[in-house]
């Protein structure tokens, strides 16, 4: 048994026709390529317990040859895939738990499958290989695939991937028809010997030269999610697990990669579904990142969070303007024209025009954000952050009492830096009703910022306690939330009344004043239940010591 390091890479078939002669490749290549034709057929029980228990269980024919292979526990160091994996041969085209050599693995599997293993997809690819010597002692085989993922068992059709730069044009395979096909074109550095850092050193050199995109999925979780017959969905932040006996360095990047995971997945998501809720996440996602790069601040030299952090804002505001749009559409404009417009005001015509514009207002921030996550920078971002964690860079600063913190037990700086955030949410609290509506916008930012915090670190502590502080904590975020949106919106309607003006459409400004007034109206009502949160937030325990 062995550990795979991988990073792996999409592209278009054109440019990984001519990845062989670039010079990022051709200066470190050792020896001929190889070619080989792939087919993997791929087994889970029929209801996908394997899969649920993040274990791979497949069968590769290559040439008379069979072999079987089982990987497990995937975790990311970057964006570098690191599973447990076994692999040996055998004589027939469906496993047995006998067949595998590991005997871990071999426990693990016998305990899941419960019933007959079945065949659920096939991938079949065309690979061709290269030996690269990476300098420093380090090793790896680059990978090149191309070919599909062909469905067995259709489970209602398959995602139409057009303009998802993750699929290949075209196939070098036949397939059937009947069946649900994803197409696949990647590169796959594997790592053999040496750092795993090295592997973005060649990746960021081709990505100077082609279009790459890093990729956290494996040839199983295409397969699986084939057959689901689903758009990508959005997908929440997973919750962390530090341990008390962590460092504040294995810490920090144990966050920073929970950040990561969370912005890259809901990149699909971003590009080829229009549901609100997957810029929504990658969004909450470049936050927390942000957040997590302030919070451990004083263990990162200046120079590279400020590098990092400058390309997080980038990207977070590309992202604003879909955002802002889909708020003012469904929460702020869109709920109030529906109701006035069924109560018969007289302003149907000027409500219809204004969520034409909102409409239009989305389309344009979502191309925005489509296009951004799209781009280069964005792979250039993902790649000199993944570099970043892979590198322990963090590392290269002087030695100093600061620096020194990052080998201490993370609790005792967690400590410290959740009461520095809980006494500064604290101080504005203690005043909000007398607050100017600038300080209210500044004790909402202290907030997040605040549960951001406590969602990093609460598994230092005990869990009822971390629990019962987050509960009053998001309560108190969620109304200020609004306050804070309604305060948007009126930027938000007068570019709306403006453009309107410069388009010759309707006068808009009596239905805006319509909207405006009726969420005063509603800040109005609610203000006792935000004066009612603060006070709650302000009887809570600190769950640390």
């Amino acid at each position: 048994m062995s550990h795979e390091i991988e990073l792996k890479l999409t592209l278009s078939e054109a440019d990984a026709r001519r990845l062989g002669r670039l010079e990022a490749v051709r200066s470190r290549v050792r020896g001929r390529a190889r070619r080989r034709k792939l087919v993997s057929t791929y087994f889970d029980t029929p209801d996908q317990r394997l899969r649920s228990a993040g274990v791979a269980v497949r069968i590769r024919r290559v040439g008379r040859t069979r072999l079987l292979c089982v990987k497990a526990g995937q975790t990311t160091l970057g964006g570098v895939l690191v599973r447990r994996e076994w692999e040996g041969p055998v004589q027939t085209d469906v496993p047995t738990t006998a067949d595998i050599g590991a005997a871990d693995l071999r426990a693990m599997v016998e305990k899941l499958i419960g019933s007959d293993l079945r065949p659920v997809f096939v991938t079949t690819m065309t690979r061709v290989s290269r030996d690269l010597d990476l300098g420093d002692g380090a090793t790896a085989v680059m990978d090149v695939d191309l070919g599909t993922v062909e469905g067995l068992h259709d489970q209602g059709g398959v995602t139409d991937a057009a303009g998802d730069p993750h699929a290949a044009n075209t196939a070098e395979t036949s397939v059937d028809a009947t069946r649900p096909v994803d197409h696949v074109c990647e590169l796959e550095l594997e790592l053999k010997t040496g750092n795993p850092a090295k592997l973005f050193e060649v990746a960021r050199a081709i990505a100077e030269t082609v279009a790459v995109r890093v990729s956290t999925d494996t040839k199983a979780a295409r397969g699986f999610r084939l057959l689901d017959g689903l758009l990508p969905q959005p997908v929440k932040a997973k919750g962390l697990a530090l341990k008390p006996s962590a460092s504040v360095e294995t810490s920090l990047a144990q966050v920073v990669q929970g950040c990561l995971d969370q912005v890259l997945s809901n990149e699909r998501p971003v590009l080829v579904n229009d549901d609100p809720e997957g810029v929504h996440q990658m969004r909450v996602g470049l936050r927390r990142l942000r957040s997590a790069l302030t919070l451990f601040k004083r263990v990162i030299p200046d120079v590279q969070r400020s590098a990092l952090n400058d390309e997080v804002r980038w990207l977070t505001g590309e992202l604003g303007g879909a955002r802002d749009a889909d708020v003012q559409a469904e929460e702020i404009i869109g709920p109030v024209a529906a109701h006035m417009g069924a109560a018969g005001m007289g302003t149907a015509e000027e409500f219809a025009q204004l969520m034409a514009l909102i409409a239009d207002e989305r389309k344009i921030g979502r191309a925005a954000a489509r296009a951004a996550v799209a781009s280069r920078r964005f792979t250039a971002l993902v790649l000199d952050l993944s570099a970043w964690l892979a590198n322990k860079d963090v590392r290269k600063q002087p030695l100093s009492q600061d620096s020194a913190l990052l080998f201490r037990p993370v609790p005792e700086l967690a400590c410290r830096l959740l009461a520095q955030r809980h006494k500064k949410v604290v101080g504005r609290a203690r005043r909000y009703m007398d607050l100017p509506i600038a300080e209210k916008h500044e004790l909402r930012k202290d907030v997040k910022r605040l549960r951001y915090a406590c969602e990093f670190f609460r598994t230092l502590y005990p869990a009822k306690a971390a629990k019962a502080y987050g509960t009053r904590l998001a309560g108190l975020q969620d109304v200020l939330g609004y306050l804070n949106d309604v305060a948007v919106a009126e930027e938000y309607i007068a570019h709306l009344i403006a453009r309107s003006e410069r388009e010759g459409g309707h006068d808009l400004r009596y239905v805006c004043g319509v909207v405006l007034g009726w969420h005063q109206h509603a800040l109005a009502i609610e203000e006792p239940r935000i004066a009612a949160s603060v006070r709650s937030f302000l009887r809570a325990k600190p769950f640390w010591s």
